[in-house]
């Protein structure tokens, strides 16, 4: 859908493409894609809110943590609804952790709206670390 006039219908479309493309391992294919959504203009905020949560998935599925938290930061600005939001902190606040920045996750990445509903998982996460499940 790379030539239909509809720009957000497109863009939509080539988001869907991308995540299709990590879904299958087929990441040469959505390095293409994610090149010729960068050189696209005019994305929507909903379209580049999908975008970046997309790329979080493409980095995360390259084990990319920076990337991973890059892109997440970046969907922030165009998330819609506290809900979303909340839930992208709780994540980025998860990955600060995982990456040994405590101080990040706690004070600059939790909004003091919730910050008390996420200290908690995230102590109880680090607490059950320090075991193996089998």
């Amino acid at each position: 859908n790379s030539q239909s006039k509809d720009i957000d219908l497109r863009h939509k479309a080539l988001i869907s493409l991308l995540r299709l493309y990590i879904d299958l391992g087929a990441l040469e294919d959505a390095n293409f894609t994610i090149d010729y959504l960068s050189k696209e203009g005019n994305i929507s905020p909903a379209n580049r809110f999908e975008l970046y949560k997309t790329l979080a998935y493409y980095y995360e599925s390259k084990s990319d943590q920076n990337g991973v938290i890059g892109a997440l930061d970046k969907a922030l600005s165009y998330s819609t609804t506290k809900k979303e939001e909340s839930r992208i902190f709780f994540i980025l606040a998860q990955r600060y952790q995982r990456e040994g920045l405590s101080a990040l996750a706690f004070d600059e990445v939790t909004p003091p709206s919730i910050s008390m509903s996420v200290d908690a998982p995230l102590t109880l996460i680090s607490a059950l670390s320090c075991f193996t499940f089998s």
